[in-house]
């Protein structure tokens, strides 16, 4: 048995332990069996947060809300037997009548054509831009050099700037997005962010028409009829709405040499399309509410007609009235995110929830975007 002596109230052995190679190859071994395990994990991890063509999923500060809002403060009373919850948010608008900036993020068979024949009618106020005319790259330099140039606010047209065709989705646009905001608000220079929305089935239906029914009319695809439900579910993508928005390709319908993409759920580069939704848009209206989304321009001080106008009316088309209870179901099962958008845009952007009077609504220039049913 080995002795021991005692020393300044320690036990400390006479000789020192030896270690064998034994137990110090096995600790090397441990070491190199840790640095394996840690360099696969690094590995998978730097691969998970890339997709296709090796573009990074965005990453998202969710504390930090970069559009301006007016956020009031949780209220507690006096009586302890009332835990009711009175917090209230509001939403704040900035003014435009000295100018400013205004990007609108154009979906498709959302109302849109509308909203720009209507805003082209202001002229005196508005300076319209789009990507349809100025190629993505140059104009993404101009609205970065107006985020930093005061002199827009001297006197100088609003810029009007719709994103439509061949442009950077949003998904693609939210560091371009945050720094323009952010230079905008240095400078005090009024920017707002906006898109519309509709109704997921009526968007899906509409997607449809328009993209195979009315421009193979028009011979610039190839859509052959018979042009039916059935036909309209196999051919189109779930999601249009979400899927344009993350992708700004929502409108491709496949043909018969192609497939249809993976759902956009599966889709790791959308993973946190509604993050960046919720950062950037000050305002998201809805088609069937189009005057509401009118009265938040006109407390902008911006003055937009309700137009009529609409020159991308498809004639021939599938209707609702065509699709029965089975179809209609397995529509919705395509359509998940785009309810989840749907839903929540028309709860969130609301004329109270900004302190509208509902009055603005009834100030509107009626030319009827939208034909008023009459009632019988």
């Amino acid at each position: 048995m080995a002795r021991f002596e005692k020393k300044k109230n320690n036990f400390f052995p006479r000789r020192p332990v030896q270690l064998r190679p034994v137990m110090i190859g096995s600790f090397f071994g441990m070491l190199l069996l840790l640095f394996i395990i840690f360099t696969i994990s690094s590995s998978s991890s730097k691969d998970s947060s890339k997709i296709q063509n090796d573009v990074t999923i965005p990453q998202i500060n969710n504390n930090i809300i970069l559009h301006d809002r007016r956020i009031a403060t949780t209220t507690t009373t006096n009586n302890n037997n009332d835990k009711r919850n009175t917090t209230a948010r509001t939403y704040k608008v900035p003014n435009f009548e000295s100018g400013g900036i205004v990007i609108f993020f154009h979906m498709p068979k959302t109302g849109g054509t509308s909203f720009r024949v209507s805003a082209k009618k202001n002229e005196e106020q508005l300076e319209i831009h789009s990507n349809d005319r100025t190629p993505m790259p140059e104009l993404k330099d101009e609205i970065l050099q107006w985020s930093k140039n005061t002199t827009i606010l001297g006197g100088e047209k609003i810029k009007l700037v719709e994103l439509h065709w061949r442009l950077d989705s949003l998904v693609k646009m939210h560091e371009d997005l945050t720094v323009w905001r952010k230079n905008a608000k240095e400078n005090n220079i009024p920017f707002f962010v906006f898109t519309v929305v509709r109704d997921p089935v009526e968007t899906y239906l509409s997607f449809y028409n328009y993209f195979c029914v009315k421009l193979h009319k028009e011979r610039q695809v190839d859509c052959n009829p018979p042009w039916t439900v059935d036909h309209m579910i196999s051919i189109s993508p779930d999601n249009p709405q979400t899927r344009w928005l993350c992708h700004a390709t929502g409108a491709v319908l496949v043909n018969n040499e192609t497939t249809l993409p993976p759902p956009i759920e599966e889709d790791l580069y959308c993973s946190n399309v509604m993050d960046i939704i919720k950062t950037h848009f000050n305002w998201i209206g809805s088609k069937h509410r189009i005057k509401d989304t009118l009265a938040v321009f006109l407390e902008m001080g911006i003055h937009i007609h309700n137009a009529r106008e609409n020159p991308n009316r498809v004639s021939g088309k599938i209707s609702v009235s065509e699709m029965d209870d089975n179809s209609i179901e397995i529509i919705r099962t395509k359509l998940k995110k785009d309810q989840e958008l749907f839903d929540w845009a028309v709860s969130t952007f609301t004329l109270e929830k900004f302190e509208i009077s509902p009055s603005l609504v009834r100030q509107i220039v009626t030319d009827g975007i939208f034909p008023v049913k009459k009632q019988k």
